[in-house]
């Protein structure tokens, strides 16, 4: 944008010289997500962390709400052997949460096992924008990230989570006890089944997966090519090239774009 590419009234309130008039910015994307923890058995075993791994075991599930084939929601489920240091480091550092979440999980975590879970979203229909505030390069843009500005996002993310703690039903999680762990949330009056607690959860636990996207998507500022409109010999091949998120992690789409996009110069500039 400040090279004059973008959404020309916004570019002209900064006095940029507009060089192509496109929806820079416009239709920033991301899995919206929540995270649960629930308390798992009782242990006093020793375990020593290896610094060097990823610190616990890790698995994810994809999970459809409408009996279709295309996953409503994936759950990313981490499993923190008791008194684990590294669920704060989580907690705190990736997440992002507060003093009370993080210590009320690390409370849950103490003397037995925690599984951490994280529900995100697979088709939000939210979105977000990325704006200039300054002319100046190296200013901070202003990101609004639109997490739940569709009613629809709430409703489904609220379903999503009310979906999975139905694990809790299980025989294997009520042979060891398993339960919600209790976050001091303003939700905590209502009942912890139903659909308005987990709408009341979803609201006030919601968070970024990292997964941002679309911002200069084919087909709105790129060409098939991922050459901007407009503007010869200019690429951008990365995630924000997506006409729309994708489902599950992304970094997978993004090296495949970029394979195609060094095949597209190759051909195009006729090297071998």
């Amino acid at each position: 944008m400040l090279s004059g590419v973008g959404p020309k009234s916004h570019l002209e309130e900064f006095g940029i010289e507009v060089k192509a008039d496109l929806p820079v910015g416009e239709n920033l994307m991301d899995h919206v997500s929540a995270i649960v923890g629930i308390t798992l058995k009782e242990s006093d075993e020793k375990v020593l962390p290896n610094t060097m791994q990823f610190p616990v075991p890790m698995t994810t599930g994809y999970v459809s709400l409408d009996g279709t084939e295309d996953p409503t929601y994936q759950s990313i489920n981490l499993y923190f052997p008791h008194d684990n240091a590294g669920l704060l480091q989580l907690c705190a550092f990736a997440f992002k949460y507060n003093n009370t979440v993080c210590e009320a999980l690390y409370k849950a975590n103490t003397g037995r096992d925690l599984l951490f879970s994280v529900i995100n979203l697979m088709h939000p229909e939210s979105s977000g924008s990325v704006r200039l505030n300054s002319v100046h390069p190296a200013a901070n843009p202003t990101i609004n990230l639109g997490h739940l500005s569709n009613p629809n996002d709430l409703d489904n993310l609220a379903k999503s989570l009310q979906d999975f703690v139905t694990l809790l039903d299980t025989s294997y999680f009520k042979n060891i006890g398993a339960k919600l762990v209790d976050i001091d949330l303003t939700c905590n009056s209502l009942d912890r089944t139903s659909f308005e607690f987990f709408k009341c959860y979803a609201r006030w636990m919601s968070a970024t997966m990292w997964h941002y996207s679309s911002t200069c998507a084919i087909g709105k500022v790129l060409d098939s090519d991922m050459t901007v409109k407009g503007i010869q010999n200019l690429r951008v091949v990365d995630a924000s090239a997506m006409p729309y998120t994708v489902t599950g992690n992304i970094i997978s789409n993004i090296y495949a774009m970029a394979e195609k996009a060094v095949e597209n110069i190759k051909a195009k500039w006729c090297l071998s």
